[in-house]
């Protein structure tokens, strides 16, 4: 599945979903062994900011 979620969203991870995320075809997050609340916010970053955690 390939579909725009929003900016901020909750999801709720039981083992039957055996979800995997991506982004930009690199994976996010994985599946974990026990159910749980996984929470999602998208922000904008100062670019400085990138550049700094890139070096």
């Amino acid at each position: 599945m390939n579909k725009f979620l929003g900016k901020k969203w909750e999801y709720w991870f039981i083992p039957i979903n055996n979800a995997t995320i991506k982004i930009n075809d690199k994976i996010v997050f994985v599946q974990p062994k026990e159910d749980g609340i996984m929470k999602i916010e998208i922000r904008r970053v100062p670019i400085l900011l990138i550049i700094s955690r890139r070096c």
